[in-house]
């Protein structure tokens, strides 16, 4: 059939279905293969009760709430190996929180002693100076510290309230190491 015979109507609606097709068939590898492999391998690092992938973020962002983390560190660090080999290193991890404004008001006060440990390398003076700021304030603090980042978790008395935050020491130029991404976030 010559080209001249068909009509435009045709061809558009030929274009669009192709279009739909394609479209859906992206959202359906995307949701059933892609968010599914990584709700399996996210579970294999830590308890999860919510994972959202944001990727039209800048940068892209996986937001992750942890169940009762056990060993913040060890959970961050697994969980940003998970996203960063089923989605790529462009995308970070943030942990999602039950923060209250008494704990976010006890991370602010913290923050002075952590900021000044990351500057001068007195992590003993910062995890003393937080737990004791927890304790007076009747909280809980647990503080774990590596090449690239401090992670800091804060329970209130009753457990019901938590903090997570996981702040980035600077790029370690001299050892050639880099920061993570940083995460934590109330919700």
């Amino acid at each position: 059939m010559p080209l001249q015979q068909w009509r435009i109507p045709t061809i558009v609606a030929a274009m669009l279905i192709t279009l739909a097709v394609l479209l859906g068939g992206q959202i359906l590898y995307e949701r059933h293969f892609v968010n599914d492999d990584l709700d399996r391998q996210v579970a294999t690092v830590a308890a999860v009760s919510d994972l959202r992938v944001a990727k039209d973020e800048k940068p892209p962002a996986v937001y992750l709430r942890i169940n009762n983390a056990q060993d913040l560190q060890t959970d961050y660090q697994g969980l940003t190996d998970v996203v960063r080999k089923q989605l790529g290193p462009q995308y970070k991890v943030v942990l999602l929180d039950n923060r209250t404004p008494e704990l976010q008001s006890l991370y602010e006060q913290g923050s002075f002693a952590i900021q000044e440990a990351i500057a001068t390398g007195d992590y003993q003076a910062m995890q003393k100076s937080v737990a004791r700021l927890a304790a007076t304030n009747k909280a809980q603090s647990k503080i774990s510290v590596d090449s690239y980042n401090v992670y800091l978790e804060l329970r209130d008395e009753q457990g019901s309230g938590y903090l997570y935050e996981v702040i980035p020491r600077p790029t370690q130029v001299a050892s050639g190491e880099q920061t993570n991404n940083p995460g934590g976030e109330g919700t």
